[in-house]
């Protein structure tokens, strides 16, 4: 059979003129507003009451004012009061036993002493914004009662903005409690209550990651810490972030660099000489099985790159290319396995998770994906360009559909001596399947002299070959294929294989 899960070819092959035989193959919830001038943030307090089973019924509590409160627009850094008076319409007394509260930036102030029946009671809510409610949704205060009682829910919520002095803000970085902000075109950072803490003077920056962030001061990069202490010195033209490592641009060349490191030092990776870089497949980072571990998933060992205009592909652990810049272009398969280079019209594969070009495997594959349309447009003739490929450094599965290929008239002019010439390469190397084929080739004369013995011959080869890849719909079809060539008196003892 084709080496193809599923494939429709065999089923085309067994109607190819009758002579070939084949198988088939918030609640209330925090919401970020971007305006022109300033990031405001509208947030929502609410404060729920649970209750601890102590009572025997539900008792009832009035809220004398409203449930809900605006404080309207906040600053970051100022504190905000409310109060919410409610009466105790129960029989008993209730005692407010335990208050919860998630956020430090809320606080709520609560009688201690028993609440007798009629009397009223006070819940007094501080709140003081800070630039971590930009990464929450909900602030909850739960507050268990004596006996059981239902509580209104409470709300307050009111639209946090951050000083009136900058322009504009940025998104926040939480693990390292920074945000950038903008003033009269300069940036710099603020921490959780609004302070300032590394200057605005700088043309551009990004946000922080793992402590450092890159910053652009008088047109260079550099990167800094979250005190904003120089680790990277301003040398870089340009940089284009990915993950712990950056794409750097210096006197007109581009390179790459480790930027996040135990130490305070960049590691260069690749030397900046080359006129463009970038990535070659997010897939084939933790593909290849020396870069598996742990501790170095999510890297990425190459890199596309571009000199005097050619592409190459450079190892970054190395610095060593992988193959010179010698192609003119380079086309991604959509599956991120594979990567198709040019040289003019000539094109080879490269393989991301072994790091391998041109090799067989590779092909057969990339053959198979065009010829099923996986990650790229189904184009047959691009599937036997590539299984010719591998066919032809001896690849047998390649050999096998290439065979097909032939006999079917797939992305090829349709003939069968070339798809036997290459059943009997498949054939030499012991493929069941192509093992087979051959013996359906000889039974019915297609592509060779009409011959029982040897399609005896090859049908008898094909069943006591254990490669495992003869279907039992074909390994039947054999069985029974030998049982009427005995009976009509042929003998492979005298097949001419």
């Amino acid at each position: 059979m084709l080496h193809k899960s599923n494939s429709p070819i065999e089923s085309a092959v067994a109607n190819c003129s009758g002579a070939m035989e084949a198988d088939t193959i918030s609640k209330n919830g925090v919401s970020l507003k971007i305006q022109t001038s300033k990031v405001i943030m509208l947030f929502f307090a609410v404060i729920c009451f649970s209750n601890i089973l102590l009572g025997q019924a539900t008792k009832d509590i009035a809220v004398l004012n409203s449930s809900e409160y605006d404080f309207g627009e906040v600053m970051i850094g100022k504190e905000y009061f409310t109060t919410f008076r409610f009466r105790n319409d129960s029989k008993e007394s209730i005692v407010i036993k335990n208050v919860h509260i998630r956020f430090s930036e809320v606080y709520c102030d609560y009688p201690r002493t028993p609440i007798a029946s009629g009397e009223i009671g006070e819940i007094k809510v501080s709140f003081k914004p800070s630039l971590n409610l930009l990464r929450q949704r909900t602030h909850l205060i739960n507050i268990m009662l004596e006996p059981i009682v239902s509580f209104p829910t409470l709300k307050v919520y009111g639209k946090v903005v951050g000083p009136s002095k900058y322009d504009n803000y940025r998104s926040l970085s939480f693990e390292e409690r920074r945000a950038a902000v903008v003033s009269k075109d300069k940036w710099g950072f603020i921490d959780f209550n609004g302070n300032e803490v590394i200057s605005l003077k700088y043309r551009q920056v990004t946000d922080f990651y793992y402590n450092r962030a890159w910053v652009n001061l008088n047109n260079k990069w550099g990167t800094i810490d979250t005190l904003g202490k120089v680790i990277i010195p301003y040398k870089y033209d340009e940089i284009l972030k990915e993950g712990v490592f950056a794409f750097v641009k210096l006197n007109g060349k581009w390179g790459c660099v480790k930027w996040l490191t135990m130490g305070e030092e960049e590691i260069i990776l690749i030397p900046c000489k080359y006129d463009n870089i970038t990535i070659c497949s997010v897939i084939g980072w933790v593909g290849l099985k020396e870069w598996e571990t742990t501790k170095n998933r999510g890297n990425f060992p190459y890199a596309w790159v571009k000199l005097n205009g050619k592409w190459g592909c450079v190892d970054t652990r190395t610095a060593k290319e992988i193959f010179p810049c010698k192609y003119d272009k380079i086309d991604v398969e959509g599956n991120n396995k594979t990567a198709i280079l040019f040289i003019g019209e000539k094109k080879e594969a490269f393989n991301y998770n072994t790091g391998e070009l041109d090799d067989k495997e590779t092909q057969f594959n990339l053959g198979l994906s065009y010829y099923n349309g996986e990650g790229v447009t189904k184009d047959s003739m691009e599937a036997v360009y590539w299984w010719r490929k591998a066919a032809e450094q001896g690849f047998a599965k390649a050999q096998n559909n290439l065979g097909f290929s032939y006999m079917i008239g797939l992305g090829v002019e349709k003939d069968p001596t070339q798809a036997v010439y290459w059943w009997r390469k498949a054939a030499e190397q012991e493929h069941s399947n192509a093992l087979y084929y051959l013996g359906i080739c000889y039974k019915d004369g297609a592509g060779v002299e009409k011959d029982g013995n040897t399609a005896l011959y090859w049908y008898e080869k094909a069943i006591e070959n254990k490669d495992g890849t003869l279907s039992e719909k074909n390994k039947n079809t054999a069985e029974t294929r030998i049982k009427e060539l005995n009976e009509q008196g042929y003998s492979s003892s005298r097949a001419k294989p």
